[in-house]
């Protein structure tokens, strides 16, 4: 799916919001999209708290059989949207773990120097 390629390629976390306001904006446009899980098709698209908690609405509808077919409409917007959330939360994560473990890095490379020790 090209929305999931896109997200799995972005670079920051603003590229993700993005990418997902525009996806829950096409949401209106299918038939079964009013019957999603509350918040899942409002706007605007927060950041990762946001994106978590509409994931985890996906995924109880999912569990809950709302998305017992992919010939099913509905249950195939279900599914369709909990993979896009999955991608988009898996993506912020990466990002997030990513930048933290540069900052640390980046900040004992700043000690090491300041102590003027050579690697």
């Amino acid at each position: 799916m090209q929305i999931i390629d896109a997200i799995h390629r972005s670079t920051t976390a603003h590229e993700i919001c993005f990418l997902l306001t525009n996806y829950v904006e096409t949401l209106q446009f299918y038939d079964g999209a009013q019957r999603l899980p509350a918040g899942v098709a409002a706007l605007p698209v927060q950041g990762l708290d946001d994106i978590e908690t509409r994931f985890t609405g996906l995924r109880e509808a999912k569990l809950c059989g709302l998305a017992r077919s992919h010939c099913d409409t509905h249950g195939a917007i279900v599914n369709e949207a909990t993979d896009v959330f999955y991608e988009a939360l898996c993506r912020l994560k990466t990002l997030t773990i990513s930048a933290g473990l540069l900052a640390a890095s980046g900040q004992s490379a700043v000690h090491i120097n300041a102590l003027n020790i050579s690697i």
